[in-house]
This record gives structure tokens, sequence and C-alpha cells, in this order.
């Protein structure tokens, strides 16, 4: 009777296991997922950071255009 129980308990502990082997399998397919998507979120930011670099550089740019003395010939 102990022989029977201990292979129960054996065949609970091995279907525990496999359950155990594709969720730790699905996690790291989520985690995977989640690392793409955080460098993903990162090249945006880079994008929309060097989008306002240049916006500021070009507004730089035409104020100093307005602030040169125009390059003409003096009467």
């Amino acid at each position: 009777n102990s022989l029977s129980h201990a292979e129960w308990k054996n065949q609970q502990l091995e279907t525990e296991n496999k359950a155990l082997k594709l969720e730790n399998r699905e996690l790291k397919v989520s985690k995977n997922l989640l690392d793409d998507l955080s460098e993903v979120i990162t090249e945006k930011e880079v994008t929309s950071l060097n989008k306002r670099l240049e916006n500021l550089r070009e507004t730089r740019e035409l104020s100093r255009k307005r602030h040169e003395p125009t390059k003409g010939r003096s009467i």
C-alpha cells in the first residue's frame, strides 16, 4: 500500500514538474518580449530627443541669423 502511495506521490510530483517547466518557458518568452519592448521604447525616446535637439539647433540658428547684421553693401 505504501508503495502505491509513493508511486502516486511520484506521479503527482512529475506532473507538477512538467507544469512548472512549461510555466518557466512561458515566463522566459514573456521576459524576452518585455526586453524587446524596452529596447523599442528606448529607441523611440532617443528619436524623440534627437528631434527636439534638431529643433533647438534650428531655432538657435534662426535666432542667430536675425541678430546678425545684414551682409549687404552699405551706401
